[in-house]
């Protein structure tokens, strides 16, 4: 830990250990060096999706105004960080039906008991940390179900095998992966 503490690296999280695996000139741009790269539309839908069917179903809002906020709040983001029009424009059929038709698909793994709750424990002195998308309950059991907003099937990666062992160590909780396909 004394080495990542001297890089002011206080904890690793599951998609900064699947950076280093995968991209490590990337991963050392960005947490040793500090630049700021900026991901496209597609990298921030999945944000608005998830905080949408949250406000839909926990909260039990009106899933058509919670798509219409989730879609300005969308537009909004886009803008501040210099994303283009005709870019994020191609996200916004896809968010607003996600948040429209996964409240009723999410239902059957029960009743929202968290949202973006973080977990963690310790590895070898170095502090592991991430937040699950969400936890259900269904009667006794719980779930940790990580959302995927591809929009078509997905191959399970390496940094999805690591995600989810992350959370099943530190939580000793089923976990899965859900992609939302239309």
């Amino acid at each position: 830990m004394k080495t990542l503490e001297k890089h002011n690296i206080k904890y690793l999280s599951p998609s900064s250990i699947s950076l280093f695996i995968s991209n490590p000139a990337l991963y050392v741009l960005e947490k040793i060096f500090g630049y700021k790269f900026t991901a496209g539309a597609a990298a921030h839908r999945g944000r608005y999706i998830e905080q949408g069917v949250h406000l839909a179903i926990a909260k039990q809002e009106d899933v058509e105004k919670v798509a219409q906020l989730q879609l300005s709040n969308f537009i909004e983001y886009c803008k501040q960080v210099g994303i283009k029009k005709d870019e994020y424009e191609k996200e916004l059929d896809f968010i607003g039906r996600a948040i429209k038709k996964l409240p009723s698909k999410l239902s059957n793994f029960g009743k929202i008991v968290s949202y973006q709750k973080e977990i963690g424990y310790i590895h070898n002195g170095v502090k592991i940390k991430g937040y699950t998308d969400f936890e259900f309950k269904n009667g006794d059991d719980l779930l940790f179900l990580d959302l995927k907003t591809t929009g078509k099937s997905i191959k399970v990666t390496t940094a999805h095998k690591i995600q989810q062992y992350i959370y099943g160590k530190a939580t000793n909780v089923a976990n899965r992966l859900f992609n939302f396909q239309f």
